[in-house]
C-alpha cells in the first residue's frame, strides 16, 4: 500500500473481488472514499483498518461478508457522511462509536444482525 498513501478515492464496487482486506488500508490516510460493495470479501475489520482514516467521508462495504471486530469504546478517527455496512455483521449489540459520527447524510445497516436496542440519547 506504500504507493497508494496519496490516494484518495478507492471505489471497487460490483466486482468479484474475494478474500480479505489486509490491515494496511488504515494507513491510506489521504482516503476519503472506501467503496467495497457489492462483492465476495469476507473477514473481521479491526481498528487497524480504519487506524489513519482521519479524512474518509464515505464508507461502502455493504454486501460483502464482513465482520466488524472493535473494541466496545471504539471511537473512529474519521467522520463519515454516508455509511453503508448492509448486510455486515456488526451486531449482536448497536454500535456505540455511531454516537461519534456526527454528520451523516446517508445511513444503512440493514440485516446487520443487531439483536439489542438503540440507546436513548445516541443521536442516531
Amino acid at each position: 500500500m506504500a504507493k497508494l498513501q496519496n490516494l484518495e478515492f478507492l471505489t471497487l464496487f460490483g466486482n468479484k473481488l474475494n478474500g480479505s482486506l489486509p490491515n494496511s488500508i488504515g494507513q491510506l490516510s489521504e482516503l476519503q472514499t472506501f467503496d467495497v460493495s457489492a462483492n465476495c470479501l469476507i473477514g473481521s475489520l479491526t481498528e487497524k483498518h480504519f487506524s489513519n482514516l482521519t479524512k474518509l467521508v464515505q464508507l461502502n462495504i455493504n454486501f460483502n461478508s464482513f465482520r466488524l471486530d472493535v473494541s466496545p469504546n471504539w471511537v473512529p478517527p474519521f467522520q463519515v457522511n454516508s455509511l453503508n455496512m448492509a448486510s455486515c455483521h456488526v451486531g449482536p449489540a448497536f454500535p456505540a462509536w455511531l454516537q461519534s459520527q456526527k454528520n451523516f447524510v446517508n445511513f444503512y445497516l440493514t440485516n446487520a444482525k443487531i439483536s439489542s436496542y438503540i440507546q436513548t440519547g445516541s443521536g442516531i
